[in-house]
């Protein structure tokens, strides 16, 4: 049994460094008395404090914090750099309001994967949003990126009214979408890019009197 005697020591010292009790302050000055670390996830600790339970990103803790729990920031910014990852949290951003983050992330996807499909999607979002404007190039604002976030409001609101609208309406929508986008519950960026292509498309051929 000699073999496992550095085995169970060590282990034994990872569970009292989980167990222990300890003051951690984040880099925004955000201060948790007494807090026990319950869990080590690899983008953040899970602590147990006075006030309840919480999750602190490594991001937000200081360099001595992250080394002492294992954070990679190499490993971790290649795993957050995929483009989907980078749509998804811009999605999360829209929804939450932050308006600056999410043009943000939309940028990086456009400029770190310029070939890919989330590329696409924000490029012709983009052209949606300045479909008069001169210039269809350049980052996106904040502004723009909150009108996006409403852009996704209303689509929601017409998948969701199609539901319950009358037979006739329903008919017509499926006429200018296609049953399969009303019926599609994603409401993501990727979604809306299509969703709101065909309804310009539509526009364009019923002023051309198609």
């Amino acid at each position: 049994m000699k073999h496992w005697q550095p085995a169970l020591a060590i282990l034994a010292a990872l569970y009292a460094s989980l167990a222990l009790a300890d003051d951690f302050k984040t880099i925004n000055g955000k201060e948790y008395k007494d807090a026990t670390v319950s869990r080590v996830e690899p983008n953040g600790i899970m602590l147990k404090f006075h006030g309840g339970i919480a999750k602190i990103f490594f991001v937000e803790l200081p360099p001595e914090i992250q080394k002492q729990y294992g954070y990679d920031a190499v490993a971790a910014m290649r795993q957050q750099a995929r483009p989907a990852d980078l749509m998804s949290q811009a999605e999360s951003a829209l929804r939450a309001g932050q308006f600056g983050k999410g043009a943000e992330l939309l940028n990086q996807i456009v400029t770190g994967y310029p070939t890919g499909p989330q590329a696409k999607s924000v490029r012709d979002l983009r052209s949606l949003l300045r479909e008069k404007e001169p210039t269809q190039d350049g980052p996106l604002t904040a502004n723009e990126a909150q009108r996006l976030r409403a852009l996704m409001d209303q689509e929601a609101n017409i998948k969701r009214n199609y539901h319950t609208t009358t037979p006739e309406r329903q008919r017509a929508l499926e006429t200018i979408l296609g049953a399969d986008a009303l019926q599609d519950t994603n409401n993501g960026l990727d979604s809306l890019s299509s969703f709101m292509t065909k309804l310009r498309d539509s526009r364009d051929k019923a002023l051309g009197g198609e």
